[in-house]
């Protein structure tokens, strides 16, 4: 079936986008969901997720504000696939992961934006093409951290709060 057969679109945007909380710029979140999408294939969600954060640590212990297509172009699919190692097929993914990162950065960080332009990456056939389309937009990035760059709502005048 079509992704999101049995899990609410809501729910693919929010699991996803959360996987990119922090990320500084709508196209770095775009690139980290991108990263997480090809990381998913043949490998549990939560999985995917947990390989997003040890390329994200590897690339800010190396000096860089987060995982960048530069971080990822500059490394070879070894180094790559020791920090990825909890995913399966981790050979293939990270090379998928380094070809992704030099087309990203040859196109100035932009991510695709149409399904065709997805499945132009290396590791995404139709299904993770018809994810990426619905969870990866341009707007939604713009929005996802706008809403992370909003202070948290003070607490109303005379309300006191019990900790």
């Amino acid at each position: 079936g079509d992704i999101g057969d049995c899990t609410p679109p809501e729910e693919l945007i929010e699991r996803w986008q959360t996987m990119a909380s922090g990320a500084e710029t709508p196209d770095g979140r775009r690139f980290i969901i991108l990263c997480g999408i090809i990381l998913s294939s043949q490998t549990l969600t939560g999985t995917a997720c947990k390989a997003v954060a040890a390329l994200r640590a590897a690339a800010r212990g190396a000096g860089h504000a987060d995982l960048e297509p530069a971080w990822v172009a500059a490394q070879t699919p070894e180094a790559l696939a020791k920090v990825i190692s909890m995913c399966n097929f981790l050979n293939n993914k990270s090379k998928f992961l380094l070809a992704a990162a030099q087309t990203v950065k040859k196109y100035r960080g932009k991510v695709a934006e149409s399904r065709d332009g997805y499945i132009s990456y290396k590791g995404i056939g139709k299904e993770l093409a018809g994810l990426l389309y619905l969870v990866n937009t341009r707007a939604l990035a713009v929005a996802w951290c706008a809403k992370e760059a909003e202070p948290e709502p003070a607490e109303p005048p005379g309300v006191i709060v019990v900790e």
